[in-house]
């Protein structure tokens, strides 16, 4: 931000007579010529106020420091003029030439310099607009602010809490509770009323206030909402629009989806499962742990990983899978799916991550792609991302760093390989979602960042150019 110094809002008063003005003693010795003072004074628009005739309306003013004024009028007729208000003067008058009658919109720029000031403004004015009547002076009130204030349009977003991603479309949980969308609409992913077209920008999902959670999957994507789950896109028990799909708990603690695979974790080990085929109770299938469950990732239906309430974390990817494995110490759990089958990742309580499984794309960040039936140890502590081909950590010192495939610059380091994501090294990143090849981080000031694959507008950024480094999404 520049450092401008500060300037007490300045009201500009343009005072002016129109041209066509009657003969007569209703303005016999009136000037021809109009004018401004600026002064303290937060005035407001007046149209056609004052005498006929009237000259300078002098206001109440407050001590500035040097600035140089700049009044442009333009529509019916057009003028600029110049004033200086000097340190400490209590005001500063513009003359105007006669204005023909009709519509005219007046602007004010101020300089921090000496008159005709150049370069960008310190201090702006919203335009007025006013009518000039032939014959009668007219007051304009206009207010200068300081020009960061006021210039341009001015864009809010909230900040985003949570973030999920499909393969192709990315989603935020803002801060009020509603979602927003971008990227693939083949299957209605964005929830505006089934399939269409995608979107580079954010949209809104209508029909989801108060959201808590979110989750995506193939081509649907789900939030908690009070004590019911509404889910939109070619979804397991909904298409197109956002409906209702789970209403029998009223705690839902964790949701998760994967594939066409989407999981209810109520708390203790009650999970019920939404999948191809119908509703299963995946709490029911041999292998898992019946002790209270802390954490649970949704799996191909229908299987899933879970930590257990002493810190146990384990997959359970059925029967083709010959291999179960578990890290320990744990608190929070991902999974994936690739060619060669599973593979899942967990926090730890020490800040570290311990990953196992399949690694056909090195994805597992060993610089290899052996399959893991083991554990290694990760330094990607605060959020991890699992997608198809490839993974990401946020590093507790800020930043993220992935591992796998690269092709679509899905590792966000514009090199490949387990690298530093570029431009992130000291942001810190709250979240992370991953698509088929995409990636999208949230830091902790509420902002979304992606990069990878951007064909169907997936990073959100108003393109559909794929990103080998992150960009910011665009406001909501």
């Amino acid at each position: 931000m520049r450092n401008i110094p500060a300037l007490p809002a300045i009201a500009l008063v343009v005072s002016t007579l129109a041209c066509g003005a009657p003969t007569g003693d209703a303005i016999s010795g009136a000037s021809p010529t109009k004018g401004a003072t600026a002064g303290g004074e937060n005035g407001t628009a007046a149209s056609g106020s004052g005498e006929q005739g009237a000259d300078v309306v002098t206001m109440a003013t407050v001590p500035v420091g040097v600035a140089c004024i700049v009044a442009t009028v333009t529509g019916a007729d057009s003028e600029t003029v110049t004033g200086t208000v000097a340190t400490g003067a209590s005001s500063a008058t513009l003359n105007f030439g006669t204005l023909a009658p009709g519509s005219i919109t007046v602007t004010a720029n101020a300089y921090n310099t000496s008159c005709p000031g150049s370069g960008t403004p310190s201090w702006v004015a919203e335009p007025v607009q006013v009518n000039i009547v032939a014959g009668v002076a007219a007051q304009i009130h206009l207010t200068l602010r300081p020009n960061d204030v006021v210039t341009g349009t001015a864009t809010f977003s909230l900040p985003a809490i949570a973030l999920a991603a499909g393969p192709r479309t990315s989603y935020a949980l803002l801060s009020d509770g509603t979602v927003r969308a971008w990227g693939a609409n083949e299957a209605g992913e964005l929830g505006t009323g089934g399939a269409g077209a995608s979107s580079s920008t954010p949209v809104v999902v209508p029909g989801v206030t108060g959201a808590t959670q979110i989750t995506a999957g193939a081509t649907f994507a789900c939030a908690v909402v009070a004590t019911t789950i509404v889910c939109w896109g070619a979804a397991p028990d909904s298409q197109g629009a956002p409906a209702p799909i789970l209403q029998n708990s009223t705690t839902h603690k964790q949701i998760s989806a994967l594939g066409t695979v989407l999981i209810d974790f109520e708390g203790g080990n009650t999970i019920t499962g939404y999948f191809a085929g119908g509703t299963g109770c995946l709490s029911c299938l041999p292998g898992v742990s019946p002790t209270p469950l802390i954490s649970v990732a949704a799996g191909p239906a229908p299987t899933f990983c879970y930590v257990t309430q002493e810190g146990t974390a384990q997959c359970d990817w059925g029967a083709s899978d010959a291999y179960v494995t578990e890290a320990t110490e744990a608190t929070q759990v991902f999974a994936g799916w690739e060619t060669a089958g599973g593979f899942g990742c967990a926090l730890t309580i020490n800040n570290g991550e311990e990953c196992w499984g399949a690694n056909t794309y090195s994805e597992l960040g060993l610089g290899n792609a052996a399959t893991l039936k083991g554990i290694t140890t990760l330094a990607l502590s605060r959020g991890t991302a699992i997608a198809a081909a490839h993974m990401c950590g946020a590093l507790v010192g800020g930043g993220v760093q992935c591992a796998g495939s690269n092709g679509y610059g899905q590792l966000g380091n514009n090199a490949g390989g387990s690298a530093p994501v570029s431009g992130l090294s000291s942001v810190t990143i709250d979240a992370l979602a991953a698509g088929q090849a995409h990636t999208c981080a949230l830091d902790n000031q509420g902002t979304v960042h992606c990069w990878g694959d951007n064909d169907d507008g997936e990073l959100g950024d108003g393109t559909t150019t794929t990103r080998f480094v992150p960009v910011t999404v665009q406001p909501w």
